[in-house]
């Protein structure tokens, strides 16, 4: 491997493949960045998914609760 004083002796084309070569591990790890940033937004976005099927679930128990008691006082209205 030449030094760096010896860079003008290197051939062009292997200059252009280091350069390449740098470019694409650049890329590379702009990408694998945003996928993490991505992964992140996942995992977010699956908790609040998570948290508001929750609060739907505790809300449909609760509505389920208060037509069986607003039966039962029909029931109730009606038997008299």
């Amino acid at each position: 491997m030449p030094k760096l004083k010896d860079w003008q002796s290197v051939p062009r084309p292997k200059m252009q493949l280091g350069a390449q070569l740098v470019r694409l591990q650049n890329e590379l790890a702009d990408k694998k960045h945003y996928a993490a940033k991505l992964e992140l937004v996942l995992r977010e976005r699956t908790e609040r998914i998570d948290e508001l099927a929750n609060a739907v679930a505790v809300l449909r128990e609760q509505n389920r609760r208060l037509d069986d008691e607003a039966e039962r006082y029909f029931q109730m209205l009606a038997a008299h």
